[in-house]
C-alpha cells in the first residue's frame, strides 16, 4: 500500500484509466513533483463496528 499526502493525491490524481504498472507512473509524478511517499508493509485498518452492525459486511467491502 502506497501513502502519500492527501494534498498531494489531490494535486497529482491517481489514473485509473491506466491499465497497467498505474501504481508506478503515480509514484513517478509524485518523484518528479518532488515529493516523497511511503509503502506501507503490514497496513493497519481502522473502521468502526458500529458501521458494520449498521450496514452490514458486505457493503462496507465495497467501500
Amino acid at each position: 500500500m502506497l501513502g502519500v499526502k492527501k494534498s498531494i493525491f489531490e494535486k497529482i490524481k491517481f489514473d485509473p484509466s491506466q491499465k497497467f504498472m498505474e501504481d508506478a507512473l503515480f509514484i513517478n509524478e509524485v518523484h518528479r513533483d518532488g515529493n516523497t511517499f511511503k509503502i506501507f508493509q503490514e497496513p493497519r485498518y481502522i473502521f468502526s463496528m458500529r458501521r458494520f452492525e449498521k450496514r452490514g459486511n458486505s457493503e462496507i467491502c465495497r467501500q
